[in-house]
């Protein structure tokens, strides 16, 4: 086989050394995981668009062009000062603007004077009528690009809008405000901050408050969402209004819709401070947020597994309280699901559940989450394999020693070497830091058994791992002295190169693996783990043969 080296790795050996007997610490394993996620927390997401156009009634492909083709006369009738062909026009150049496909919104923008008489007309409040339909064109306008967004903004919309919301008695033209502002809201954090600032969020939460019609409650808590995205966030006074009405909203089981958007709010507000999530937190959500993992539609688990995420991403205070509540079996039932950006979310999720403490590790030991990790490594799609692979390493490198003993009496270690052929380095780093903190872990056991044999060397031996090491020499930089080191400390028959790697491994370290010294190491890989019962307690665990 061949294997694709670069010259660079990704953590030094410097600090390979420096972690090597005490393990990563929770902190430094979730901000790992922060910079290595796999794209996970990348800006492609599984959320509805940021922007919404209002179809409506649709035009035909030649009476649409027809109107395009008026467009001179349009103008004119709206730079008139007859309300009936304002109204009109206004309304033909907004049935264009809701085209499905290829709507020209560049083109109507570039018409000279248009958008500052459509602003103009959100002020007519002796016609109704021509104020929905100027707002409807503008929200149209606004779903755009961020140039075409720009334009209306600099004619004054946000103001007109926000004024619109706040005195009109129609609940048409309310929601109309309300889809606009969501949309110049979505575009950019600039132009949500100015929505914000102009006061749009004191209205759109009355319209919230007071209004039962469906459809103006979906678009408000969509607006909310908007409203909450971006970095960096809003202000903490602005957060905590949101907040009063997400809580609600989460919670409106007779429209899965808002309870869709009041999620995604959710998941971008905990993309912020940690002052943030413990704000959500402490709202009383958290279970509610958990609950929807288990949900049937996959648009309610989706922001409700980011939200998930980001939390757990977090503090260990913060974690704990998820667990607490029972994200894990919920977290656990989603690594069989069908959806492969699902399953490979939740691994990231537990992921970082297993950089946490050790009472955390035994809490995903305890949820029996480690058999389809092992099983995700081994068989799924390469993405998910990785994540569920950093889920076991993470274990390794900052669990204690009766913890590295399970998820190695689970079998980690041979879909783990496999791992070592891979072509990325951040991968194989990793995979080599897992090994690394088995084999020493092995080294203790030996030590109390009074034994020269490390059974865990054994085991990566005959799982291929030590052929794989040899043919990581090769490569360049330090992924190669990583490899090297390791056959050196663990597998090398020369005792005086052995005891010269193991000095420089443990020079740096100050705190040993914790182990259980009244429990005896693991007598047999995975092969033999399902007939060994495992009890956990609150820090540590017995063998029960």
């Amino acid at each position: 086989f061949f294997l694709i080296c670069s010259s660079s790795c990704v953590m030094s050996f410097e600090n390979f050394k420096k972690h090597y007997k005490a393990g990563l610490n929770a902190e430094e394993l979730k901000k790992n995981r922060e910079n290595d996620q796999f794209s996970l927390r990348k800006k492609k997401r599984y959320e509805n668009m940021k922007k919404r156009r209002n179809i409506g009634v649709q035009l035909t492909p030649d009476v649409s062009q027809r109107y395009m083709d008026e467009m001179p006369q349009l103008l004119a009738m709206i730079m008139s000062d007859q309300r009936d062909a304002q109204t009109e026009a206004t309304r033909k150049i907004r049935m264009v603007l809701s085209l499905e496909d290829n709507p020209p919104i560049e083109q109507v923008v570039m018409s000279t004077g248009l958008i500052a008489r459509l602003v103009l007309f959100l002020d007519c409040f002796d016609s109704p009528q021509l104020q929905l339909e100027a707002a409807w064109c503008l929200t149209n306008i606004a779903s755009g690009t961020g140039e075409c967004t720009q334009h209306i903004v600099q004619s004054g919309v946000i103001q007109a809008f926000v004024k619109l919301l706040s005195t009109t008695m129609y609940d048409d033209i309310k929601e109309q405000a309300i889809w606009g502002l969501g949309n110049i809201a979505g575009d950019c954090t600039q132009f949500r901050d100015l929505v914000l600032q102009a006061g749009a969020l004191k209205p759109l939460c009355n319209q919230i408050h007071e209004s039962s019609k469906l459809t103006m409650l979906r678009n408000a808590t969509w607006a909310l969402s908007n409203f909450s995205r971006g970095k960096p966030l809003p202000p903490m006074d602005i957060i905590q209004e949101i907040l009063v009405w997400l809580c609600k909203l989460v919670y409106r089981d007779e429209d899965e819709e808002i309870m869709i958007e009041a999620l995604w709010a959710f998941s971008y507000l905990t993309e912020g401070s940690e002052e943030v999530v413990g704000e959500i937190l402490r709202s009383g959500v958290a279970r509610r947020i958990t609950d929807s993992l288990l949900h049937n539609r996959v648009a309610i688990k989706i922001p409700a597994l980011r939200t998930v995420g980001n939390i757990v991403a977090g503090n260990e205070t913060h974690t704990q309280l998820l667990i607490n509540v029972g994200v894990l079996p919920c977290l656990s039932s989603l690594l069989t699901y069908h959806k492969y950006g699902v399953c490979k979310e939740a691994c990231w999720a537990i992921s970082n559940i297993t950089a946490g403490n050790h009472d955390q590790i035994n809490s995903v030991i305890n949820a029996n989450i480690i058999p389809p990790l092992i099983l995700l490594i081994k068989n799924a799609k390469y993405d998910i394999k990785i994540e569920a692979a950093w889920s076991i390493a993470n274990i390794c490198t900052g669990g204690n020693a009766d913890q590295v003993r399970y998820v190695v009496g689970q079998g980690c270690i041979t879909p783990l070497c496999d791992l070592l052929e891979v072509s990325d380095n951040k991968v194989i780093t990793f995979v080599l830091d897992a090994l690394q903190a088995m084999l020493q872990v092995g080294v203790q056991l030996s030590q109390e058994a009074m034994s020269d044999n490390n059974q865990f060397a054994e085991y990566i031996e005959h799982a291929g791992g030590l052929q794989k090491l040899e043919q990581l020499t090769f490569c360049d930089g330090d992924v190669s002295q990583k490899a090297t080191h390791l056959i050196e400390r663990f597998f090398s028959s020369d005792e005086e190169a052995r005891l010269q790697s193991e000095s420089m491994f443990l020079e740096d370290s100050s705190t040993p693996m914790q182990h259980n010294q009244n429990q005896a190491p693991p007598q047999n890989t995975a092969q033999n783990a399902s007939s060994q019962n495992f009890s956990f307690g609150a820090s540590k665990f017995q063998f029960k043969f």
